[in-house]
């Protein structure tokens, strides 16, 4: 992933497993930290620096995580104990995530900010969802028809917004 100022996340291999990494002009590459495990993935990128991504603790399950320079890695934690997979990562710091809520294995998406969590609502089951922007509007692609996907647009106290002319 490339953001404006050209700093490249992405996941490298390493000889104890997969790292997330950053690399900046002058400063080169850097390894992320984990959260206690060896191995993690960067999965989303904003222009502020900011990567989202998965970190294996100790005992290998995968946790959420945001990063930056400054305050460097810390999970995203689900308030019902669930685990989170970010998809998304606004230039606000607000990322997108599915929420895998373990035994019943029930997956819902929200959007995680400094204000706390919102329950991305109102949308078909089992959406393909993959970006939020500036704004806090998601999109996705609606896969609940099998024969005919759909683009689905979200915000916060609005009705989801369908497009229907989808090429795949």
């Amino acid at each position: 992933m490339l953001d404006n100022a050209g700093h490249i996340c992405g996941t490298m291999p390493d000889p104890n497993g997969p790292r997330a990494f950053v690399w900046q002009a002058g400063k080169g590459r850097r390894i992320l930290d984990t959260l206690g495990g060896v191995h993690s993935v960067a999965l989303a990128m904003n222009n502020r620096g900011q990567i989202a991504g998965l970190s294996y603790d100790a005992n290998g399950i995968p946790r959420a995580f945001v990063w930056d320079e400054a305050a460097n890695i810390r999970e995203l934690r689900a308030p019902d104990g669930g685990r989170y997979v970010p998809y998304g990562i606004n230039d606000a710091g607000q990322v997108l995530a599915e929420s895998i809520r373990v035994p019943a294995e029930v997956w819902q998406w929200f959007l995680i900010d400094s204000n706390g969590v919102t329950l991305v609502d109102g949308i078909p089951a089992n959406p393909d969802l993959r970006n939020v922007n500036n704004s806090g509007c998601v999109a996705g692609v609606d896969n609940s028809t099998a024969s005919s996907p759909r683009l689905v647009l979200w915000r916060k106290g609005c009705a989801p917004q369908y497009v229907t002319s989808v090429s795949v």
